[in-house]
């Protein structure tokens, strides 16, 4: 494969990456923090040079907010803070953005393995078919990037298991298929 054909496979793979993830984007949206959080609370101006003491009560409220996962709200008098309230619009969030990110991961999953088996299959053009076989891989690593966080050792193992054996598995197939064979050329 010469230089051109390498070039029009990056192409074809970055712009159909490109292509899926837009197009996910535009069928799917992912949650905003500014529609679970939209409340902003700007620091208050000191009116006086007073030192502000919080009581241990108060201390305990915030430190028992931050422990579960919450936003201390904070209510001022004469700029020291004179009570609060927990806010867990964030925990909300981030549950949300869990199950976006897990959906995402599931559709680039599916998009992904059908566009590269469809690729190894059905394409005989090997700048497209390689173009889109790492555009696919694009797919799958943003679509995974975002849940892996959330995701437990166990599955993270069992996902890289399976791809490690899917990728052997066809290199095998192409190779035994006489896809990665070279062409000979007849002679006249």
């Amino acid at each position: 494969m010469n230089i051109k054909n390498w070039l029009l496979g990056i192409a074809i793979a970055v712009i159909f990456f490109m292509f899926c993830v837009f197009g996910t984007k535009l069928i799917y949206d992912s949650p905003e923090r500014e529609n679970f959080c939209n409340v902003s609370y700007p620091y208050p101006e000191r009116i006086s040079e007073q030192v502000c003491n919080i009581s241990s009560e108060l201390q305990a409220k915030i430190d028992e907010c931050y422990n579960n996962e919450g936003i201390p709200r904070y209510e001022y008098e004469n700029g020291c803070i004179k009570d609060m309230t927990c806010d867990f619009c964030n925990k909300e969030f981030s549950k949300a953005n869990s199950a976006y990110t897990k959906n995402l991961f599931l559709i680039s999953l599916i998009i992904g393995v059908i566009s590269i088996m469809i690729s190894v299959l059905l394409i005989k053009i090997s700048a497209v078919s390689g173009g889109l076989m790492l555009g696919s891989l694009f797919f799958i690593i943003y679509g995974t990037g975002g849940y892996w966080r959330f995701m437990e050792d166990l599955l993270r193992f069992a996902i890289l298991g399976i791809v490690l054996f899917i990728l052997i598995w066809l290199a095998y197939w192409l190779a035994r298929n006489g896809k990665n064979k070279r062409v000979k050329k007849k002679k006249r």
